[in-house]
């Protein structure tokens, strides 16, 4: 799938594949327009769910190694009292999290699950009030569908690179940092940086830098 073509819902692909499946990944690729590698990572957290059930044994020692992977001084995000996650993140800056009986659970989801508040459905996703990717704060988490969380971003401004302003642009361009590192940087996704590397959006200012001759 091209970078900078809209996003599949996980639950578009789980609705097809439990139409359809067992079938192949390509079949469920080409009839939803999703990204191979997403519809593998999706299929295989629905077989996981099947292998190891919903519910999450939480002990003692995952409370304890949740606890360890976490840094809850204050001052920490917009409010000054999200949970920062210290341990491995992945390539959006979320929390990976940790291993919980015989499968990995990513950082908020577990934060959820010891409050409380296990994910009720594989087709939920946390979503942060605080608008902080690697917070783990409970109370700063939501479970929530595909569609509330682009509904958060159209609330807050952001869609995809558009909201960026000017100055920011200017820099992106400017900079030699990679993709990955501004994203980081701007809690953005590498792929929308890449489209306004390449034109894709900001072509006003892409122009600037790469005029057409």
């Amino acid at each position: 799938m091209a970078r900078g073509r809209p996003a599949v819902t996980r639950a578009r692909v789980l609705n097809y594949w439990r139409n359809h499946g067992p079938c192949p990944i390509m079949q469920v690729v080409r009839a939803t327009g999703a990204d191979r590698s997403y519809v593998k990572r999706i299929l295989l957290q629905e077989r996981t769910m099947e292998i190891h059930g919903k519910s999450l044994i939480i002990d003692d020692d995952v409370i304890r190694r949740f606890n360890e992977k976490i840094d809850k001084s204050p001052g920490q995000g917009p409010g000054g009292d999200c949970w920062i996650w210290i341990g491995a993140r992945d390539s959006y800056n979320y929390a990976r999290g940790i291993m919980v009986n015989g499968r990995m659970v990513r950082g908020t989801h577990l934060s959820l699950a010891i409050a409380g508040r296990e994910r009720p459905s594989l087709d939920l996703i946390a979503l942060h009030s605080c608008d902080n990717r690697p917070c783990v704060n409970p109370d700063h988490l939501r479970w929530g569908t595909d569609i509330d969380n682009a509904e958060d971003h159209r609330q807050r401004g952001r869609r995809g690179p558009h909201w960026l302003p000017d100055e920011v642009v200017h820099e992106i361009h400017r900079s030699n940092e990679r993709n990955l590192d501004i994203a980081r940087r701007l809690g953005m996704t590498p792929a929308a940086i890449c489209n306004i590397r390449k034109g894709r959006a900001h072509k006003r200012i892409y122009d600037q830098y790469y005029p057409v001759t």
